[in-house]
């Protein structure tokens, strides 16, 4: 179960308001766009980066579930560890907020969802922090009241409250405030409650997100991680690409969608998993009848083989001579032989002959003898390191080959070997009729399933129709979005500055110029700074301009990306050259968006006779507007212009 939390548009930038230069990182720039990197933190809470909304917040929603939960299990009764009804009635929630922690004197998020619930009917003693238990012995006390009923709701972070939590006697629904890192933190929460010895059979858990936020990224990179744990935990050495990345990964996804704002994204994603499950499957039914088709090729090969094997054993059998006990005779060296030690001793010296000649070793078969009705015949082999094998064969035998070493050859019973695979035969025949039935059975099997239909053909295509008309749906409403003016990566500010900083002490550095150039060029492609440019309201422009060069200012020096020296030290110190430099960087950002629209098209959007001549002078940095300081050279006020 989900539960969204509203927009904070009106305060932070959207994603794709910012547009990162070459080289840069959209995701550092939204981060540094705010102090401290607060754009994450922003997402659970506005108050703790200093800021404030009169929206519904995160804390309001997770307040108000958390007492209905709460109301509708008060009165639950679980039984004691001896079985019989405990005394104290009451059902647990456990709370994970990994941001906004309770640390200093400064506003949490901890305090504030304690306060809303006390302040809705839930006794304080009943709304616990892990943070409050310092050693073990606290931990397990803590622990045990939320097994009895002592202890309502449980509020943690994922590295207090991990492994050894053992709460979940009680436990009924589970909070996630905000998004981890890593899918295994979320796993390890929710082992909190999906745990043995809970008394519920069914639990909650529930995940919030902020629409356009910080959220929908954290959720994104959970999404990312999972698909690739799910696929390397898999193991399947057979698989070479990614497969559907899972029902966790999934969910994961949806609450990425959610985060987004838009139901057609969450539709989208849950029509495109659909598809991406589908496809797979008919990708798979097609390298099946592939695989079909090759077993059928090589099955019919492989059974020609056997044939000729067949039929070479059923020759070989007619043709055997029987060598057995008495009956035994072998020819070697035109000698006939009737005694198999007589007949092992002269087929071993003729062998060796042939090995300590170095004449004879070319690998070609020479007669050295008959056995059983058959010829024997012998080649010497000598690898590269000079070493020396022997290849002896009964004449149209069937595995009747044997390779043998010169201490092969003077150590072992070669008569013996050589009766050994006549004698086997029989279980070659059998063998090889046994693989032919099979390799038939196998082929009449795959002819079977040739060509059959994907069985899931129609699923598939719906799938298809369905995503292609959300498609459809997502670039319509893309298409009704106001076009916005393209704006290059950098501004020209240095005649306009040079101007407005003439007879300051301090003059901008190369890297200031460039930083601001390239920062007035972000700040012209926000929406909101657009839409006030088109719509020909100074007062909203100069106000979108103030705050976003005021902060990222601000942003820069903190991250130690400007210098609090020299050219900053002086801007800082006089309200009036702080809006001089606004004036440069306002009058830059309003003629590239003018500039922009003219390249597009877009000149019919925008307001005719709009003017920007910044009626009040905006404040950059901190503090507000200050008297002038005397010996401060006047500031240049932004020219007038005619959209």
């Amino acid at each position: 179960m989900f539960a969204s939390a509203g927009p904070y548009r009106d305060r932070w930038p959207r994603d794709e308001r910012t547009v990162i230069p070459a080289g840069g990182s959209s995701t550092f720039q939204n981060i540094v766009a705010l102090p401290q990197g607060a754009f994450r933190i922003s997402g659970a809470a506005l108050r703790l980066v200093d800021r404030d909304t009169a929206e519904v917040s995160k804390v309001d929603i997770t307040t108000d579930t958390i007492t209905r939960i709460w109301a509708q299990h008060r009165e639950n009764v679980y039984p004691g560890p001896d079985g019989e009804p405990h005394p104290t009635p009451g059902a647990l929630q456990i709370v994970f907020a990994d941001l906004g922690t309770p640390t200093g004197n400064r506003w949490n998020a901890y305090d504030a969802l304690r306060e809303a619930l006390v302040e809705r009917g839930m006794p304080r003693e009943q709304i616990r922090y892990i943070h409050d238990a310092k050693s073990d012995r606290d931990k397990a006390d803590l622990f045990a009241a939320c097994r009895d009923g002592r202890v309502g709701v449980l509020i943690g972070s994922t590295e207090k409250m991990g492994v050894g939590t053992n709460v979940q006697a009680r436990a009924v629904a589970l909070h996630h405030l905000d998004c981890p890192w890593r899918p295994a933190d979320l796993q390890q929460r929710e082992g909190r409650i999906l745990r043995q010895g809970n008394h519920y059979p069914q639990v909650r858990i529930l995940r919030y997100v902020t629409e356009g936020s910080f959220d929908g990224y954290s959720w994104q990179t959970v999404t990312r991680k999972a698909a690739f744990i799910a696929q390397m935990m898999r193991g399947r050495l057979d698989v070479r690409e990614i497969e559907d990345i899972g029902d966790n990964a999934l969910s994961y996804s949806e609450v990425k969608a959610l985060a987004a704002g838009n139901p057609l994204l969450l539709d989208h994603a849950q029509a495109q998993a659909e598809l991406t499950r589908l496809e797979r499957l008919e990708r798979n039914h097609h390298r099946g009848q592939d695989t079909l088709r090759y077993n059928i090729r090589a099955g019919t090969q492989a059974l020609q083989a056997l044939q000729d094997r067949l039929a070479a054993a059923e020759a070989a059998l007619a043709r055997r001579v029987d060598t057995r006990s008495d009956a035994f005779a072998m020819t070697i060296d035109a000698v006939r032989h009737t005694a198999r030690p007589d007949a092992g001793q002269a087929l071993r010296s003729t062998v060796q002959r042939q090995l300590a000649d170095p004449r004879t070793a070319d690998g070609r078969a020479r007669a050295v003898g008959a056995l059983a009705g058959f010829e024997i015949t012998a080649a010497v082999h000598r690898d590269q390191a000079g070493h020396l094998t022997v290849t002896m064969e009964l004449v149209d035998v069937p595995s009747g080959v044997l390779t043998l070493s010169s201490a092969e050859v003077a150590q072992q019973d070669l008569v013996i070997r050589l009766e050994n695979r006549l004698h086997d035969l029989e279980k070659l025949h059998a063998q090889t009729q046994a693989d032919i039935d099979r390799r038939h059975s196998e082929i009449n099997h795959a002819q079977a399933q040739l060509d059959a239909p994907f069985r899931h053909a129609d699923a598939l295509a719906t799938a298809r129709d369905r995503t292609a008309e959300l498609d459809a749906a997502l670039k319509a409403q893309a298409d009704t979005t106001p076009a916005r003016a393209p704006v290059d990566s950098a501004l020209e500010l240095d005649l306009a500055l040079g101007q407005a900083t003439t007879g300051w002490p301090h003059q901008p550095s190369s890297h200031n110029r460039r930083w601001l150039a390239t920062t007035a060029a972000d700040i012209a492609r926000i929406h909101a700074v657009q839409d006030a440019a088109f719509a020909g309201d100074d007062d909203v422009f100069a106000t979108a301009l103030d705050d976003e060069l005021r902060s990222r200012v601000d942003s820069a020096l903190d991250a130690g990306l400007l210098r609090r020296q020299g050219f900053w030290t002086y801007y800082l110190t006089d309200p009036r050259r702080r809006s001089a430099l606004a004036a440069v960087c306002g009058t830059a950002v309003h003629d590239a968006i003018h500039a922009g629209a003219q390249r597009v098209g877009l000149v019919a959007a925008v307001a005719s006779g709009a003017r920007v001549a910044f009626a009040r002078p905006p404040t950059i940095g901190p503090g507000h507007v200050a008297p002038a300081v005397p010996d401060a050279s006047p500031p240049r006020t932004a020219p007038a212009h005619h959209r």
